[in-house]
């Protein structure tokens, strides 16, 4: 596809789809059932594209009825996930030949909007006019010490969850109109003044459940690599070894829970935002704040059968 093209062709006219939601996955059949579950209720499956990193039967068969699209897997080396954004750049800003808004996921995000306004996040996402948009970026965390059960997947995610904090690393520029470049994470970018969608939640569920962080925290060091630079980064010593990551569950045990709204939430979420403006590095990428809250908040009841 021509990343170049994202017009209409034909009289002025704009014929294309409404919307087109990705998603990447190598190894986590459990995340990409949540995934599919969820978006399968959204749009219809021929607006689903699934890019399966190697070749994965179970995968395949679980993504049947969306675009599934299978990319080739080479050994892990320092460079490859800066490699793996830019072709996720350059597919994403393609489907725009053929898309009004394409919005790309990690496996393990989930777009949401807030139920008071209703549950239709595609229209919500379809209407985006910027040439790139963020939400509000929330992760799941799973205090175990108040939640011993662990995380059934027949069940609904958020009615075994009780807690999130915000952070504004996973607000990701994930909501195009105009082709973009990310750089590594998708937290990085090329563009300026990107538009934040109110009351629009990327939930991110890296932490839903301790046990599943750990197992999948012992993958990814035999999975990937990074240059030493990045793994040596603070927010990234979990990838280190065992320890490390129950170090981080711990922190996150001792993190306090405050009683705050969805509107004190947002207000004290715009307000870092404002305060950590991003400047362009010497790459040309924007960074995206890394800011993830010092304290948890409950998840609101409305919000409890979302997925």
């Amino acid at each position: 596809m021509d990343a170049t093209k994202n017009t209409p062709s034909v009289g002025g006219s704009d014929d294309r789809a409404p919307l087109a939601i990705v998603t990447m996955v190598y190894d986590e059949p459990d995340y990409l059932r949540i995934w599919l579950e969820y978006w399968r209720q959204q749009v219809p499956g021929d607006q689903l594209f699934v890019l399966i990193h190697g070749e994965n039967a179970q995968l395949a068969a679980m993504a049947e009825g969306t675009n599934i699209v299978v990319i080739p897997r080479s050994e892990p080396y320092p460079e490859m996930e800066e490699d793996r954004w830019k072709m996720l750049s350059e597919f994403v800003s393609g489907l725009l030949d053929r898309f009004r808004v394409a919005v790309y996921t990690d496996v393990d995000e989930i777009l949401v909007t807030d139920p008071l306004l209703g549950k239709d996040i595609a229209t919500r996402l379809a209407a985006a006019k910027a040439p790139v948009s963020h939400a509000c970026g929330i992760e799941i965390i799973h205090r175990g010490d108040l939640e011993p059960d662990p995380i059934d997947l027949s069940r609904p995610i958020l009615q075994q969850r009780g807690f999130f904090r915000t952070n504004t690393f996973h607000g990701k520029p994930c909501i195009i109109t105009a082709p973009i470049r990310w750089g590594r994470g998708g937290h990085f970018h090329d563009k300026r003044g990107v538009r934040f969608l109110p009351h629009v939640y990327a939930i991110h569920l890296r932490f839903y459940d301790e046990t599943c962080f750990l197992e999948r925290a012992a993958r990814r060091r035999k999975t990937t690599k990074a240059p030493k630079s990045l793994d040596a980064n603070p927010s990234r010593r979990w990838r280190q070894s065992d320890a490390a990551a129950q170090d981080l569950l711990n922190a996150l045990r001792a993190t306090p829970i405050r009683p705050f709204g969805m509107i004190m939430v947002l207000w004290s979420y715009l307000r870092v935002l404002a305060k950590r403006g991003s400047r362009p590095l010497e790459n040309g990428f924007y960074p995206y704040p890394r800011y993830p809250a010092p304290r948890l908040h409950a998840v609101p009841k409305r919000f409890k059968t979302l997925f």
